[in-house]
C-alpha cells in the first residue's frame, strides 16, 4: 500500500505542471495526463494489494452515486452510437475513463487515511507545498510571459485564449488558475496554524487578484461568506469587527492598487463581450440538450456535436481547448450524460453538502459550496487539477468521520 501512497503523491505533484504535463495526441479533443498513468497505476497497485491480501475495503460514504454515474454515463455513449461514428464515441469515452481515475481518489484517500498509510496532515502539507510551487510558476508566467497573443510565441495558434496580463500559471487558463489558487489557500488555512498563514494566505489572495477571474472572485466571495456564517458566533467583538473591516479594507486597496480589478468586477454586473459568449455558451448546452434529454449525446461527446451542429466560435475549427465542453459543469453533464446522469451527479452533491454539514470542519462544506457556485460559470468540476484536490479533500473529511 505504501507504493499506491508514492504513486498517488507523485500524481498530486504532476498536476502542477498543468498543461506542461500535458501530451495531446490525434486532435486537440485528445490527450493523455502524467497523473493519468500515476492514478492508474495507483488504483491497479491498490486492488492487486487487497485482493492478495485478502483485505478489506472501504466504500466512502455517497461513492454510491459516482458508481451509478459510470454506469449511466456508460450507457450515454452506448446510445450515442446512433448519430456518431464507433471511433467518435470511443474518442469520448476516454474521459470516462479519466473521470473514473479521478473520481477513484476519493476512494484511494479514504482507503489510505483509515489504515493509517496517507494521514491527512501529510496529504494536506503536500497539497499546502505543491500549490505554493503553482503560484511562483504562476508569478513566473507574469513576468515571461503575460500576454498570450505575443508575437514571439503566440499561444492563440494552440487553441488558447487570449489572456492579457492575467496569472495563469501553468494551466494557461486564469479562471482555472484562480478557482486552483483558493483550494490552495483553503488548505493553508486547515494546515497552517502559525504566524506564517497570513503571509502565505496573503500571497496567494493576491495570486487570485491577478488572475483577474470574476468566477474566482465569486468562488471566493461564496467560500468566505459561508465561513463567517458558520462562525461568526464563535468569534468575539474584535474578531467581528475585524472580520467585517478588514475585508472592505482590502477590497479598497485592491480597487486603488489594480485598476483592472474595478473594471472586472463592474464588468461582473454588466454584459460584456465575456458575459456574451458565456450566454452563448450555456445556450449551446441547452441546444445539446434538447437533441437528446434522457441519456444525452454521451459523456465527453459535446466536441463532436458541436461539430456536427456547426455550433464552434472560437479560434480554431474544432473550438480549441475549450472546444468539447460548456462553461458550467452541470450544464455539461446534463447535455452529455442527459436527465439521469444529471439527476445522479446533482444527488451526489447534494449528499455531499449534507454529509459535510455534519462534519467537525465545516472549511470544507465552505469550500465546496463556493466551487459548485464556481462550476456553473467554468467547467471547474471536470478540470483535472481541480478534479484531483476535492475528491481528495473529501477522502481525508471522509476518513475522519469513518
Amino acid at each position: 500500500m505504501y507504493l499506491v501512497k508514492f504513486l498517488l503523491i507523485g500524481a498530486l505533484w504532476s498536476i502542477i505542471f498543468g498543461e506542461f504535463s500535458r501530451f495531446p495526441f490525434g486532435n486537440s479533443g485528445g490527450s493523455i495526463y502524467i497523473s493519468d498513468i500515476l492514478i492508474f497505476l495507483s488504483l491497479s497497485c491498490s486492488f492487486i494489494w487487497i485482493v492478495s491480501k485478502g483485505l478489506k475495503i472501504f466504500i466512502p460514504r455517497n461513492f454510491n452515486l459516482i458508481l451509478v454515474f459510470y454506469l449511466i454515463a456508460l450507457l450515454s455513449l452506448v446510445f450515442s452510437l446512433k448519430d456518431l461514428a464507433i471511433l467518435e464515441m470511443a474518442q469520448g469515452s476516454l474521459y470516462l475513463i479519466r473521470f473514473i481515475l479521478y473520481s477513484s481518489v476519493l476512494f484511494l484517500v479514504f482507503n489510505l487515511s483509515l489504515n493509517k498509510i496517507l494521514l491527512k496532515d501529510e496529504l494536506l502539507k503536500h497539497l499546502m507545498f505543491s500549490g505554493g510551487l503553482f503560484l511562483l510558476l504562476g508569478f513566473l508566467q507574469l513576468l515571461i510571459l503575460p500576454d498570450f497573443e505575443s508575437p514571439i510565441f503566440n499561444l492563440t495558434d494552440y487553441g488558447y485564449d487570449p489572456h492579457k496580463f492575467r496569472l495563469a500559471s501553468t494551466f494557461l487558463d486564469p479562471n482555472f488558475a484562480g478557482s486552483f489558487l483558493i483550494l490552495i489557500l483553503v488548505v493553508c488555512l486547515i494546515y497552517l496554524k502559525n504566524w506564517w498563514r497570513v503571509f502565505i494566505c496573503c500571497l496567494l489572495s493576491l495570486g487570485v487578484v491577478l488572475t483577474y477571474s470574476r468566477s474566482a472572485y465569486l468562488m471566493f466571495l461564496v467560500t468566505l461568506t459561508s465561513w463567517y456564517f458558520f462562525s461568526w458566533n464563535k468569534f468575539n467583538l474584535t474578531q467581528k469587527i475585524l472580520s467585517v473591516c478588514l475585508p472592505i479594507f482590502l477590497i479598497a486597496l485592491t480597487f486603488v492598487i489594480f485598476p483592472r480589478f474595478q473594471e472586472r468586477l463592474i464588468g461582473g454586473v454588466t454584459i460584456d463581450k465575456s458575459s456574451e459568449e458565456r450566454f452563448e455558451s450555456w445556450n449551446k448546452g441547452l441546444q445539446i440538450f434538447k437533441s437528446s434529454p434522457i441519456f444525452g449525446v454521451g459523456f465527453n461527446n459535446l466536441r463532436v456535436a458541436f461539430e456536427k451542429q456547426n455550433l464552434f466560435e472560437n479560434y480554431s475549427s474544432d473550438g480549441g481547448h475549450g472546444g468539447g465542453g460548456v462553461d458550467s459543469s452541470f450544464l455539461l453533464v446534463l447535455a452529455s450524460t442527459g436527465l439521469l446522469g444529471f439527476l445522479t451527479y446533482f444527488a451526489f452533491w447534494i449528499s455531499t453538502l449534507t454529509y459535510l454539514l455534519r462534519l467537525k470542519s465545516k472549511i470544507i462544506f465552505c469550500l465546496i459550496l463556493g466551487l459548485l457556485v464556481n462550476s456553473q460559470f467554468i467547467n471547474s468540476l471536470f478540470f483535472v487539477p481541480i478534479m484531483f484536490w476535492f475528491f481528495a479533500l473529501l477522502g481525508t473529511a471522509y476518513s475522519e468521520e469513518a
